[in-house]
């Protein structure tokens, strides 16, 4: 501000500032557009327009870094302001057109790391998992020492964290899908089919409130045993890529659930102190007839600190329910189904699922 501008109207409100700003802007009045332009941002610091249009001003006042600043503050709140708006729209009727949001936003900043990085969070939410991995993959091209799109990386490619880790990272998740060869997987889903005369309602030991869990379930039916079997040999590839502590299978528990319209499983952990102590890798083989006759019952795995002492409710990576796919995590993982919808009813149109832990001799 020169020596010779009055002072700024305290009593300024945005509007009459930002038109200010540009009309000193229009008539070349630099130093008075670059102070109008500050006072919009003291009152709007997420001013995208303003931010943008202050790079112009100090472009022109001979500030080239200040200008190149200004740009990337823009193209910051330009893209925050995108993904707020997108993951405003999740779990809402609209939320297959949030990821357009922010991948036009990214059309005008295409070389912003943050705005890869919240593509990438806002993917693996909507069960996006390669594309969640490919955007926080071209976050790190462009910022090599992004620590949240390490992390992500690993946790999307089923890996490991370090065992000092103390806060909540994204869980480590394998998705294998067509596990189960065709016959097999045919069979099985035949079997499931014909299996509702045996199920009963769910419960839960992890909880004394109300309302936690809804489902009917089979504990041990017969003709899960074999895709036991199969999950059984993929475990020691589990271990070490969650680097949990070696183990022997020592205990296999299964259960045949069936998710029907307004079922669901509200958030928990499998592997908790005390009887379920034992647990350590938790399986889901999810199996369906087609066409899929529901919707929802995505699988929610909360961002959880090594122990699982916590997690953050408000990051996750879903994965969908896919016909012969097979879902592997360490059981301290916080993580909930979401609510099926079944507007058929039938049990035969159910989200079904072979679902259980791998664990060593339970105390």
């Amino acid at each position: 501000m020169s020596a010779t501008s009055p002072p700024l109207d305290p009593a300024i409100d945005l509007p009459q500032a930002m038109e200010r700003a540009r009309a000193a802007r229009e008539q070349g009045a630099w130093a008075e557009a670059e102070r109008f332009y500050h006072a919009v941002l003291k009152l709007a610091p997420s001013h995208a327009e303003a931010w943008s249009e202050l790079a112009a001003v100090l472009q022109a006042r001979g500030a080239p870094d200040k200008a190149q600043a200004a740009r990337k503050k823009a193209a910051e709140v330009a893209i925050a302001a995108a993904a707020t708006t997108a993951a405003s729209l999740l779990d809402t009727a609209l939320e297959e057109r949030a990821p357009a949001i922010l991948r036009k936003a990214l059309q005008n900043h295409p070389s912003l790391p943050a705005g890869h990085l919240a593509l990438g969070e806002l993917l693996r939410r909507m069960g996006d998992l390669g594309g969640a991995l490919l955007a926080v993959q071209r976050c790190l091209e462009l910022e090599p020492g992004n620590s949240r799109a390490s992390k992500l990386v690993v946790a999307l490619k089923g890996g490991s964290f370090p065992s000092d880790e103390t806060t909540a990272v994204p869980a480590p998740v394998w998705v294998i899908d067509d596990f189960l060869p065709a016959a097999l997987h045919q069979e099985v889903l035949q079997q499931a089919l014909a299996h509702r005369a045996a199920l009963q309602p769910s419960t839960t030991v992890q909880t004394t409130r109300e309302n936690w869990r809804r489902s009917q379930v089979d504990r041990y039916p017969a003709f899960g045993e074999r895709v036991l079997e199969s999950i059984c040999r993929m475990a020691e590839t589990a271990i070490g890529r969650f680097a949990l502590e070696p183990f022997d299978i020592v205990s296999r528990d299964m259960q045949f659930t069936a998710h029907n319209e307004g079922d669901y499983y509200k958030v928990h952990r499998d592997r908790q102190p005390g009887d379920m102590g034992h647990r350590r890798l938790t399986y889901v083989y999810y199996l369906h007839r087609q066409p899929r006759g529901f919707d929802g019952g995505g699988l929610r795995l909360f961002d959880t600190t090594r122990d699982g002492s916590s997690y953050f409710d408000q990051a996750w990576s879903k994965v969908l329910p896919r016909d012969n796919r097979l879902v592997l995590f360490p059981s301290h993982v916080w993580h909930e189904v979401e609510e099926v919808r079944c507007r058929s009813g039938l049990y035969e149109d159910s989200r079904f699922t072979l679902n259980g832990w791998l664990g060593v001799t339970p105390e």
